[in-house]
């Protein structure tokens, strides 16, 4: 958080982490709040640690979000596509 009360927010679209990833967020090591068209990750505990096998680009884009100073990821199906970020089909 930046200043009391804002948040910074990296929006993302969810074809940068696999199905497979998406369908098993909530197994992520920060806290997950699911919506229509995808996830908000909040990142006050994020870590680089084991928590994240198996979400490898889920990760990236955390690493991505903290080196921007954010403090959420928002991950939607119309997010904003990213060119740095590898692009998965599903």
């Amino acid at each position: 958080m930046t200043e009391a009360g804002v948040w910074n927010c990296l929006d993302v679209s969810t074809g940068h982490i696999t199905r497979t990833e998406m369908d098993s967020i909530e197994s992520c090591p920060v806290r997950v709040s699911r919506h229509e068209h995808g996830a908000i990750l909040f990142l006050e505990r994020a870590d680089d640690g084991e928590g994240w096998r198996g979400h490898p680009n889920v990760l990236r884009l955390v690493q991505k979000a903290l080196a921007r100073d954010c403090s959420l990821v928002n991950l939607d199906g119309d997010g904003h596509e990213h060119d740095d970020l590898p692009r998965f089909d599903w």
